[in-house]
């Protein structure tokens, strides 16, 4: 009897391990045999099975949701919305651009960047009220490759003497103040928090501030002494 049960018992123990060696593995380092991409940052309890990448993703709510999509071709993926798409892969089309490509003040607001073969930017954008929202821009409509993000919406930048010109721009606004761009002309342009925690678009230009020192009032930039 005590033969039949130790015989038992190591059946059942065997059979336990081989069950769990065989549900999906969810390693998570950058060695862990799942593609790249941006969805590792919104995505929780990946596994790839029979060629099909798996995740937890985040939505724009916050919640979220099962996503899958088949790996083939695709280098990298990314997640729009709780559903996980190609944003790179071998054959050069679709998502092969890089998004490197770009650069600007986009990066502090947008997420799940996809650039096309013809250099399209498409990004998700924060709006003013907190809510994401999808958008895009040509490069022929910007050829210095330079975004920003105004409420939502990709805008081209300018890069003409903007870098050095941005620069100089300090004061209290950049610790209530985000999407933070300047122009050509050395104009300052923010989205600021007001008191009641809404959020406000404003701008200020060098002839109003000759000292580039700007303070955020209640959601308008002011020039601070």
């Amino acid at each position: 009897m005590k033969i039949t049960r130790a015989l038992i018992g190591g059946l059942a123990t065997i059979g336990i391990a081989a069950g769990v060696a065989a549900l999906p593995q969810t390693a998570w380092a950058a060695n862990d045999g799942l593609p790249d991409g941006s969805w590792r940052q919104s995505c929780e309890r990946p596994y790839v099975q029979n060629g099909t990448l798996y995740a937890q993703c985040r939505r724009d709510g916050g919640k979220y949701e099962f996503a899958s999509a088949v790996i083939g071709s695709c280098r990298a993926f990314g997640n729009r919305n709780g559903t996980l798409f190609c944003e790179s892969d071998d054959a050069g089309g679709g998502n092969s651009g890089n998004v490197g490509q770009w650069s600007g003040s986009f990066l502090n607001s947008c997420r799940d960047a996809t650039v096309d073969k013809h250099g399209k930017l498409q990004a998700t954008c924060r709006k003013d009220n907190g809510t994401y929202k999808r958008s895009n821009l040509k490069a022929q409509k910007c050829p210095g490759q330079r975004a920003g993000n105004r409420n939502g919406n990709l805008f081209c930048e300018s890069t003409s003497g903007g870098s050095n010109v941005a620069n100089r721009w300090e004061g209290s606004f950049s610790r209530s103040c985000r999407d933070v761009s300047v122009d050509s002309t050395g104009t300052l342009t923010a989205t600021c928090q007001t008191m009641n925690g809404n959020w406000i678009r404003t701008g200020l230009s060098p002839r109003q501030c000759g000292s580039y020192r700007a303070g955020n009032r209640d959601g308008v930039l002011f020039c601070e002494q």
